[in-house]
C-alpha cells in the first residue's frame, strides 16, 4: 500500500471578462485566444499532452478561439463569460503522478463533462509539480445550456476519476481532495 498522501486540489480561475461591456467580434475571439495560448505555452506543454473534446483538433490558437466562438454567437451568448478556466493540481512529486498519467487523467475528466461542451486540456510539466489546465466553453454546442462551475457533485466527481486511476496504479486512494481559492 502506498503510504503518501497525495490530495488533489481543483481550482476555477476568476473570470476577468467584462460580461456587461460589448465588446467587438474581434475583442472576444482574442480574449479567448489569449487564454488558450497561455495553457498551450510550448515552455509549459508538450505538444503530446494536451487535446480538445467537441471540436475540431488543430494547433492553431485562432482557431481553437474561433470554434469557442462560434458556439456563442450560434446560441446568441455572445456576451456571457465566455471561458472557464479549471486547474486541477497533484499533491507532490512524490505522489508518481508522471505526465503521461496525467494526460490520461484528463481525458477520463473531459469524457465526464461530456461531449456537450467544448474543452481543451493541456498537462503542464514545467513547475514542479504536475497540473492539468482545462479551458471550457461555457455554452453547450448541443443546446446553448451554460456549464456550472460551482457545483461540489462535479468536483467530487473529477476526484473520483481521478482517485480511480492512481488506486490502480498504486493500490492506494490520493488522500482527498480540496478546492483552491
Amino acid at each position: 500500500m502506498n503510504e503518501i498522501y497525495c490530495p488533489v486540489y481543483f481550482r476555477y480561475l476568476g473570470n476577468d471578462y467584462d460580461a456587461k461591456t460589448n465588446f467587438s467580434e474581434n475583442h472576444d475571439i482574442n480574449y479567448i485566444e489569449e487564454r488558450i495560448e497561455r495553457i498551450l505555452d510550448p515552455e509549459k506543454t508538450d505538444q503530446s499532452l494536451f487535446g480538445t473534446s467537441g471540436m475540431a483538433e488543430t494547433y492553431s490558437t485562432k482557431r481553437l478561439a474561433l470554434q469557442f466562438y462560434d458556439v456563442q454567437a450560434e446560441f446568441n451568448r455572445k456576451y456571457e463569460r465566455k471561458i472557464v478556466h479549471m486547474i486541477v493540481f497533484f499533491g507532490d512529486e512524490a505522489c508518481g503522478i508522471g505526465d503521461f498519467m496525467a494526460a490520461y487523467m484528463d481525458r477520463r475528466i473531459v469524457d465526464y463533462i461530456g461531449h456537450r461542451f467544448q474543452t481543451i486540456f493541456a498537462v503542464h510539466t514545467n513547475t514542479e509539480n504536475i497540473h492539468i489546465h482545462f479551458i471550457i466553453n461555457p455554452v453547450s454546442y448541443t443546446n446553448g445550456a451554460l456549464y456550472r462551475t460551482t457545483t461540489m457533485t462535479d468536483l467530487k466527481r473529477y476526484y473520483e476519476i481521478i482517485d480511480q486511476i492512481y488506486r490502480k496504479t498504486y493500490g492506494d486512494s490520493m488522500g482527498g481532495y480540496g478546492y483552491c481559492k
